[in-house]
């Protein structure tokens, strides 16, 4: 079996935790900015932010672009989003956006499991989550109070405390330092068609919504390897979520056109139709937007044009239907004001000046001298990021999820005689009567010789035996990104 790549990858947890810093210390990074850039985006491939959509039955039939007193636009919180998301991954800070805990459930979760630490279970979701398994290491928790300080994500979009006492929160929430306006778009580059080829995503004829598994710790897919327990069946179990989850680019129309010819995916049993949705189309722009921006230090403000433009070969993901090629995006400054204590009135900000000066503490970086921003980069995630985000035309690469059926997401065979040949007598023993806990270099040993029967046991076994991924990997890293 050779299937294509997953449409998302991860980039990894780093071993550091995340630097924690007061106010006053963020805000050492240089001279204090205040003011507003200008920003259009430009769609690289369709894009689709959902707004009504019509259904037949459990069955979306199309879905339109998302629209408000009749205009379309996209939301300067999915914006927001995706910026905040990127700087996370990009300087080791914490993660966010979590849901707290997965519930034992009859179809979707056959183990329960907790992200957060959290503490509030009901009594029946305690009963439903086994508290042994952990998907998010504390360490990137979002601080429950900022009394020891934050993340710099945090600093810059905002945070408001968890478990305070109201008075408390507002003694210790930080106002966010960034604001982005709505961007909106010309009806006239909206459309269900692209020269006659539809806009679709395919979904499955069922009640199951297509996009692959949800977060389970019932393999080593989204989380890495961490027991083997037998009753009935061989079950392998997961524990520590594998990384942030991001989308790689790919053409919309070829992606989707391999799903509807795919003989697996069409079996009687998950035969797919498609949903049509109304894109914005490729090549378009937004009108102008404004980001503003609130007492935010030089070097971090050059930090944040870095997140939002990004290298010449590193492009965006936005909206719906990511993992099928849509939502490719490029944002550009055009112009922008700014002020401070060195400026008697707002000057304009010498845009290509400090482009410039962010490719250049981008090359020191990667050399290791960065001496601003540069050192709040983490280059490990760097190179995870560039190598999923990769954008160069013409797209070559195509990613599709495995399919739910044997050979897929199912294993085409009961494991037991192959899972024995790998194992020692202790080992089968210890098996038979408990469970066999496994490092997550014997898990990779593991799923590679069950790859021919499980194929996706294990997330990074089966990345690595599709087709075309060490050539891609091979040729896309950060420094690569920057033309180094």
């Amino acid at each position: 079996m050779c299937a294509y790549p997953n449409p998302f990858d991860f980039v990894p947890f780093a071993d550091a935790s995340p630097v924690l810093k007061f106010p006053e210390e963020w805000l050492s990074y240089g001279p204090l900015r205040s003011g507003y850039l200008m920003v259009k985006m430009e769609a690289l491939t369709p894009l689709h932010i959902v707004g009504e959509q019509e259904s037949d039955g459990n069955q979306i039939q199309q879905s339109f672009f998302y629209q408000r007193h009749g205009k379309p636009y996209i939301p300067g919180t999915s914006i927001r989003g995706i910026l905040r998301a990127f700087i996370e991954a990009a300087c080791n800070c914490c993660a966010s956006q979590m849901t707290p805990f997965y519930p034992k459930t009859p179809k979707q979760h056959a183990i329960g499991f907790s992200v957060l630490k959290h503490s509030e279970l009901s009594e029946s979701d305690k009963e439903k989550v086994d508290k042994n398994i952990q998907a998010l290491d504390t360490k990137f928790l979002v601080p429950e109070s900022s009394e020891k300080g934050v993340d710099l994500a945090s600093f810059l979009f905002g945070y408001v405390p968890e478990k305070m006492a109201v008075d408390d929160k507002k003694k210790y929430a930080w106002k966010g330092r960034i604001t982005i306006e709505d961007a909106l778009i010309d009806n006239a580059d909206l459309n269900f068609f692209e020269d006659e080829k539809p806009y679709q995503i395919p979904d499955l004829n069922g009640s199951a919504f297509m996009g692959g598994p949800h977060p389970s710790a019932s393999s080593w897919w989204y989380q890495h390897p961490y027991k083997i327990i037998k009753d009935r069946t061989i079950k392998f179990i997961g524990s520590g979520y594998r990384g942030r989850k991001f989308y790689f680019h790919q053409v919309p129309y070829r992606c989707t056109q391999s799903y509807f010819e795919s003989s697996e995916w069409n079996l009687n049993a998950t035969k797919l139709y498609p949903i049509k949705m109304q894109c914005m189309k490729k090549s378009a722009t937004t009108e102008s937007f404004a980001i503003f921006f609130d007492a935010i230090p030089e070097a971090l403000l050059k930090l944040f044009v870095f997140a939002l433009e990004l290298a010449p070969h590193i492009r965006h993901k936005l909206g719906y239907g990511k993992a099928y090629g849509y939502g490719s995006v490029k944002f550009s400054v055009s112009d922008g004001f700014y002020h401070g204590k060195e400026f008697d009135d707002p000057a304009p900000i010498p845009v290509d000046e400090l482009r410039n000066e962010i490719v250049e503490e981008l090359n020191n970086t990667c050399q290791k001298k960065g001496k601003e921003f540069g050192q709040l980069l983490h280059l490990p995630s760097l190179d995870a990021l560039a190598t999923i985000l990769w954008y160069e035309e013409p797209l070559k690469y195509t990613f599709m999820y495995p399919f739910f059926g044997k050979g897929g997401f199912l294993q085409s065979k009961d494991v037991t005689s192959e899972l024995s040949a790998l194992l020692t007598s202790s080992q089968k023993n210890f098996l038979d009567t408990k469970e066999l806990r496994v490092t997550r270099l014997d898990g990779d040993k593991i799923a590679e010789r069950l790859y021919v029967v499980k194929p996706a046991l294990h997330f990074g076994v089966y990345q690595k035996n599709s087709f075309r991924y060490k050539e891609l990997t091979e040729k896309r890293s950060f420094s690569k990104s920057l033309n180094i």
